[in-house]
């Protein structure tokens, strides 16, 4: 269920969004619509200059979103499939298409490619000596051969590479879903998440899913470690400020799907957790234990469950640690017996036998 205050954001992006195409269309009211370009400024209400600096065409009926970093040069972030879209933005005279400095793939489905492919119609673009095209090294070799065909310059990535685009520092996050080069970016200074189709995770409930929504979990699970306020997402309008709420609901929606678990009415962290857990996900066990733990710090069981993870992932000094909190935080609990069999257990993986024997 939705919460009151996201609701609310919601209804003012979409007021501020009517309210700009609203505009844009009054001068010409007789002529069909063309495609509306709009700063992230307009529509996340935020100040910082990456958002002062960035354009967004919405994807028509929730098709892809295609994003634009202005500086001294254009990066354009997956340009879709339709080279068309870009004309009325080449009409202003601020922007060229011999702007075009680089280009970023996300992932391979066939529209991301061949709309990079589709702005080389531009002689301007075509013969500019500094375009690049950024994409995962794993990226369909057919459409390297292709890029470098026509001239293009090629930076492959892997993940945890630093971008310069347009003046914003970026750092590449590998994010695998359906394929195998899939990336996402991330914008330390603002918190913010270019999310390629990771977030929200429209498709994890895709017919076709079971093939590669192991790959979802695993990059879910790796962008839960990062701090992130704004969701820049392919498909669906930008999240300003709750961006953390949707990371933590898509990185829910794959684990359960994963999991493939049945549970009455809607289960907590800590349920997930102790699925998880019996399942062999220690790893997505330990995740859902610390959000059970942000709800309430003072619950005996997730700390438990923690202890108990590390020491079945190998990690046993992090398994001590635990067992030492458990100590101090639920001194009166009547299993004690579990603290004192699972530091032996610790201790063992440690080799410090003597330890493990009082």
């Amino acid at each position: 269920m939705e919460h009151k205050e996201d609701a609310t954001a919601k209804r003012k992006v979409w007021a501020i969004v009517r309210n700009i195409e609203g505009k844009r269309l009054s001068h010409n009211e007789d002529e069909p619509g063309e495609p509306c370009w709009i700063f992230l400024s307009e529509i996340c209400q935020q100040e910082h200059s990456l958002f002062k600096n960035m354009l967004i065409l919405e994807g028509c009926d929730f098709r892809s979103n295609t994003y634009i970093i202005v500086g001294e040069y254009l990066t354009i972030v997956d340009p879709g499939y339709d080279h068309t879209v870009f004309k009325p933005l080449f009409q202003r005279p601020e922007y060229a298409p011999g702007d075009i400095q680089k280009i970023v793939l996300t992932h391979k489905p066939p529209h991301r490619p061949m709309g990079a492919l589709e702005l080389l119609r531009y002689p301007a673009v075509r013969s500019n000596p500094q375009l690049e095209f950024i994409l995962h090294v794993d990226s369909p070799v057919e459409t390297k051969r292709v890029i470098r065909q026509l001239g293009g310059h090629l930076t492959e990535v892997k993940g945890g590479e630093m971008l310069d685009l347009g003046g914003f520092d970026w750092k590449v996050v590998a994010t695998p879903m359906y394929a195998n080069d899939g990336i996402s970016m991330y914008h330390s200074v603002t918190r913010t998440l270019i999310s390629g189709d990771m977030v929200p995770p429209m498709t994890v409930y895709h017919k076709e899913a079971g093939e590669w929504v192991d790959k979802y979990l695993i990059s879910m699970r790796l962008l839960m470690e990062f701090d992130i306020a704004n969701v820049l997402p392919r498909h669906g309008l930008p999240i300003a400020s709750s961006g953390k709420k949707v990371v933590e609901a898509s990185y829910r929606a794959v684990l359960l799907k994963t999991l493939n678990s049945t549970f009455e009415g809607t289960p907590s962290w800590f349920e997930i957790a102790s699925t998880a857990a019996d399942k062999g996900f220690h790893r997505d066990a330990l995740i859902c234990c610390d959000m059970a733990m942000a709800v309430n710090q003072e619950q005996y069981g997730p700390l438990k469950l923690k202890a108990c993870c590390f020491n079945e992932l190998g990690e046993y000094e992090k398994a001590l640690e635990t067992f030492d909190l458990l100590e101090e935080r639920f001194p009166h609990e009547e299993d004690g017996i579990f603290t004192i069999l699972g530091r032996a257990h610790s201790y063992r993986g440690l080799k410090r036998y003597d330890e493990g024997r009082h």
